[in-house]
């Protein structure tokens, strides 16, 4: 006796409810995500506000740190 694999069910739509779940959990990291961002866009921010902005010249290193 020939055992005949099952074929894929290519052309089968998912769920309705799998995907309103999936599209939820993508929604919901696209928004971490921007959080995210912004937060490592302030923590560099405060990085660039430090001395070495002045650091062009020694000039200019010796004027702010007298």
């Amino acid at each position: 006796m020939d055992v005949i694999p099952a074929d894929h069910d290519y052309a089968s739509a998912p769920d309705p409810a799998v995907v309103d779940c999936v599209l939820c959990e993508n929604e919901a990291l696209r928004k971490e995500i921007l959080q995210l961002r912004q937060q490592v866009e302030e923590l560099t921010m405060r990085q660039r506000c430090g001395i070495h902005r002045f650091a062009g010249s020694d000039r200019d290193i010796r004027f702010f740190t007298r």
